[in-house]
């Protein structure tokens, strides 16, 4: 699967406001990361170590905060603070959507 693709499905698991099939993948795209099956690439192999090592709940999140991600370069602001916080406040929101679909207490 391509990072494209990926980043597509997650995308896709937001929009449709994490039903029971996007929340399984969530759990399976995780399991991926911890067991080193799935790459995040803007990590290094330490950093994706310790993220992994907090649990399905971190990488769950991770993943999420990932899908608007004010720093990434494709957008034509990237570097604009104020729109970087902007996203912030976004990840923020879409996590916190996600833990309470899955009342997620971590």
């Amino acid at each position: 699967m391509t990072n494209s693709i990926f980043w597509n499905r997650i995308q896709h698991i937001i929009d449709e406001d994490f039903s029971s099939d996007g929340l399984a993948n969530l759990e399976h795209y995780a399991e991926q990361f911890i067991e080193r099956k799935l790459v995040y690439k803007r990590f290094s192999s330490c950093e994706q170590y310790g993220c992994a090592a907090g649990g399905v709940t971190n990488v769950i999140a991770t993943i999420l905060a990932g899908a608007n991600d004010g720093t990434n370069p494709t957008h034509s602001f990237a570097g604009d603070f104020k729109r970087e916080c902007q996203f912030a406040k976004t990840q923020e929101q879409i996590i916190e959507h996600w833990a309470r679909k899955t009342n997620c207490n971590a």
